[in-house]
């Protein structure tokens, strides 16, 4: 049987190892957001063949296969698993698996896209074929592509038990013919065999010649494909592509699948609703299933803000509220508007099923050209009591430098990432690089405070929610203690309390600048009560520096005046007679350096009778 032969990559100075990729991959998103395994791996092989894609659809399968014994003893044979393998990688692991225990393998498979070319460059080294096998962080150069085959390919191998994957992949040569290579890669931590140093890069290839590995080829490579399991690929248009065989799957093979189905569907359901990307599944007991976002209710709200963005509808396809803002073209002196965003209220549904920690709760999912969700940005909230989903999508011409701003897992638009000044995309905006970072800076800010500006208008029609009551009830035991001795009881009736935030206004000349701010408290219409006594508490929240989503300070306001009567006082809070109809209270807020992020919250507790 023609077989592979291992070779394992020596340290020399500046050598990169085998788990740097990973350790670039292996932080997680910002503001909170954990992105699970099958996140990152949805979003980096979606990402990978999409950039492949020969015209603007991407046709995946993905198939969890077990492996009968003849596969199985191929693959160990052809990989030198026991032999070659075990000796020198089991220690950078934390268990190599033995035989009877690697009995599957994952298979990522596209079609229609160009491959692993190597002869479309002028370089070798800028090939298909080179990037994905031998670049390890070193896609320094300006394209519209979403993704890099620089850290991203990483997913592949750190998936694997035994850290590796099987390639097989057809592309188009220049002279018109298509070719078929087969080879692998092992990316383990650095290690030592033979008192000699190893990088943790192992190649399974044909041979290492003039410094280059080479694969398997054309009808040799076909054959040993069908021995691993591979299916044939066709040498023509349709046919090109790439697949890969993750040896091993760490996870439960069927329950990776099911939770990489939500994953892609998550992040990339822009594509999908396009009809640009297409993605099916098929489970070890050959169950077949296909990426559908609109499966989950979670994100209709964002798929439906989306089509009014695309003016495809001009309202909510369920009659909720809509805020659709072109940002302003002054925006970080660009002279073209940055992109277009579209937020819509929602409703929470029952509690059971609503985690306002989940990435798809009161965020807005952020876009440009590559069609993934770069994030879902979580902006700092005016009022815990309304929930909002939207979607921004950014012009076209500010692509290069949004990507050259994205970090190794394209989490989010980072106005000090180091690639913004090496890829120089700024340039052909017409900006400095002070300017550029400036501008991304300003362009996440202005979004999240179109979030809030739409958020305030919504104040007057949202109930309090036990959520909320949870956050009075800690208020409560804060100033009166643990338990409900004198007949004091936190939250109440989650329908009895409404509170209007009228206006908010800025005192000229103070300094630090200080703020008014006009409400409006009543009892809901339904409430059966006629009056109730109620302490109102209103805070001036100073958040950190981190894109201001920590809360490093709270601030009462002071009580300027109020129609309402005052009813009970007790250690230090006042409580006052709140009716049906409203009362006003205006409020000025502590003074503070407006050089920190500030927003303003307001809490009441309701005193009820024993």
């Amino acid at each position: 049987m023609i077989t592979l032969k291992q070779f394992e990559d020596p340290i020399r100075p500046n050598s990169a190892h085998g788990n740097s990729a990973r350790k670039a991959m292996s932080g997680n998103a910002s503001d909170g957001i954990e992105l699970t395994n099958t996140d990152k791996f949805a979003r980096e092989i979606i990402q990978n063949s999409c950039d492949a894609s020969i015209e603007d659809f991407t046709q995946m399968r993905i198939e969890s296969l077990e492996l009968n014994s003849e596969v199985k003893e191929n693959i160990f044979k052809v990989l030198g698993i026991e032999e070659f393998l075990k000796p020198r990688i089991k220690e950078t692991l934390t268990e190599f698996p033995n035989y009877e225990e690697l009995n599957n393998v994952l298979v990522v498979e596209d079609k229609s896209t160009w491959g692993l070319t190597e002869d479309d460059t002028n370089s070798f080294t800028k090939s298909r074929f080179w990037k994905f096998f031998f670049d390890t962080g070193g896609n320094e150069e300006s394209n519209d592509l979403g993704g890099s085959y620089g850290y991203g390919k990483a997913v592949y191998t750190d998936n694997s038990s035994i850290r590796t994957i099987i390639v097989y992949s057809c592309s188009k040569n220049n002279d018109g013919n298509y070719s078929t290579k087969l080879m692998g890669i092992t990316k383990t931590a650095s290690y030592e065999f033979d008192s000699k140093p190893y990088t943790g890069f192992i190649y399974h290839s044909k041979e290492y010649l003039n410094e280059i590995y080479h694969p398997i080829r054309d009808q040799e490579a076909d054959e040993l494909a069908i021995k691993l399991g591979f299916k044939k690929r066709e040498c023509n248009e349709i046919g090109s592509g790439t697949s890969i065989a993750i040896i091993g799957l760490k996870d439960n093979p069927d329950e990776f699948i099911t939770n990489l189905k939500k994953s892609i569907e998550m992040y990339w359901w822009k594509k999908l609703v396009e009809k640009e990307l297409f993605v099916e599944f098929i489970y070890s007991n050959k169950t077949i299933s296909y990426a559908d976002p609109e499966t989950n209710n979670f994100l209709l709200p964002y798929i439906d803000s989306y089509e009014i963005l695309k003016k495809r509808r001009s309202n909510s396809s369920i009659g909720n509220k809509i805020y659709n803002k072109t940002l302003n073209k002054k925006l970080g002196n660009i002279n073209f508007n940055p992109g277009q965003l579209v937020l819509q209220e929602i409703s929470p549904g029952t509690e059971q099923e609503f985690d306002v920690n989940s990435p798809l709760i009161n965020s807005i999912a952020l876009f440009r050209k590559s069609g993934m969700v770069i994030k879902y940005l979580k902006p700092v909230l005016i009022n815990n009591d309304t929930f909002i989903t939207g979607v921004f999508e950014a012009d076209d011409k500010l692509n290069k430098l949004l990507r050259s701003s994205e970090p190794a897992n394209h989490w989010g638009w980072n106005p000090n990432s180091p690639r913004i000044e090496d890829l120089k995309e700024y340039l052909q905006l017409g900006l400095s690089l002070d300017g550029a970072r400036n501008f991304i800076t300003k362009l996440e800010a202005n979004i999240s405070q179109q979030y809030r500006n739409f958020q305030s208008t919504l104040i007057p029609e949202v109930k309090n929610t036990s959520s909320s009551f949870r956050s009075v009830d800690k208020l409560l035991t804060k100033i009166f203690g643990k338990g409900n001795s004198s007949g004091q009881k936190g939250g109440g009736n989650k329908r009895d309390i409404r509170i209007h935030h009228v206006n908010t206004k800025k005192i000229e000349k103070t300094n630090p600048p200080e703020y008014e701010c006009e409400l409006k408290v009543f009892l809901d219409s339904y409430c059966e009560k006629e009056s109730s006594k109620v302490a109102i508490n209103h805070k001036l929240k100073i958040m950190g520096d981190d894109n201001a989503q920590t809360i490093i300070e709270f601030h009462l306001s002071k009580l300027l005046k109020t129609d309402a009567k005052i009813i009970h006082e007790e250690k230090g809070q006042t409580f006052f007679e709140i009716k049906k109809e409203p009362s006003i209270f205006l409020f000025r807020s502590y003074p503070f350096s407006d050089k920190f992020h500030r927003e303003f919250q307001t809490d009441y507790v309701e005193l009820e009778e024993s």
